[in-house]
């Protein structure tokens, strides 16, 4: 596959399964604050994270193996639709859950595999809300130091 055909097809796709790892123990680390929230009894938080990576970095492979096979079909175009962006959270649950699946084979903690498997469960939907909800923060704030440069610039 040569660099053009590589740069008009998937870069997008390849820069996110480079970053599987890192964005899965993000998941993961949010899903396990989340549950550390009720007070239940669970192992240590590094784990979460470490956990999320190695499960992530095993994604990446297979995510790699797939595009590389796939270099002639061309990617769904999520824009626009409420239903594909629900269908794409979803997929990434499920992805959280596989890459805690791997995680915790590969890390050896199997006696905590319901704890993580939870965790990764939740860890997408905690991770939307929170970004959501600083997002709304973010546009708040920039809309009332609007209103009161507007309301300071009419004195």
């Amino acid at each position: 596959m040569d660099r053009a055909h590589l740069s008009e097809t998937h870069v997008f796709a390849f820069v996110e399964a480079a970053l599987s790892p890192a964005k899965y123990a993000i998941f993961h680390y949010f899903g396990y604050l989340f549950i550390a929230t009720t007070g239940l009894a669970y192992p240590p938080e590094s784990s979460a994270v470490k956990i999320g990576a190695f499960g992530g970095s095993i994604l990446t492979l297979l995510y790699f193996s797939l595009l590389w096979r796939k270099s002639n079909t061309t990617l769904h175009d999520s824009t626009g639709s409420t239903v594909i962006y629900a269908a794409d959270l979803v997929k990434e649950v499920i992805y959280s859950v596989c890459a805690a699946v791997f995680g915790v084979m590969g890390c050896g903690q199997r006696d905590d595999l319901s704890f993580f498997v939870l965790a990764g469960a939740l860890g997408p939907a905690v991770f939307l809300v929170v970004v959501l909800v600083f997002l709304g923060i973010g546009i708040s704030l920039a809309w009332c130091i609007k209103r009161l440069r507007y309301w300071y610039a009419g004195y």
